[in-house]
């Protein structure tokens, strides 16, 4: 009866007379700062985009309630010239004025 055990082993080392192996390394090292990077610029755009994305929609609140009492005001101004004309002491163009000034604030908050 025999019994056979073999057991392999490889190494090798390689001088690094030139420097490849430490260029190589190198290379990789500043591949992968420069993944890094870019994955920063591309979240910093994002959050800028998403920051002025914000700012804008607030704006347009801004607008949209700025409109809406515009309106508000112009309906009150109309009913109260339309009040004194009934009275007597406005004139029909005043009126006329009133609901021109009123239509074109409407027409102004309707997208």
């Amino acid at each position: 009866m025999t019994d056979t055990y073999s057991v392999g082993l490889n190494a090798s080392w390689e001088a690094d007379i030139w420097g490849r192996v430490r260029r190589s390394v190198e290379n990789g090292d500043a591949a992968s700062q420069a993944s890094a990077a870019s994955l920063g610029a591309a979240r910093l755009s994002i959050q800028a985009t998403l920051a002025q994305n914000y700012l804008q929609l607030r704006v347009t609140d801004l607008q949209k309630d700025l409109y809406a009492r515009t309106v508000a005001a112009y309906t009150r101004s109309y009913q109260l010239t339309q009040h004194q004309y009934d009275a007597g002491v406005a004139l029909r163009s005043d009126v006329a004025q009133a609901e021109t000034q009123l239509r074109s604030a409407q027409a102004t908050s309707c997208p």
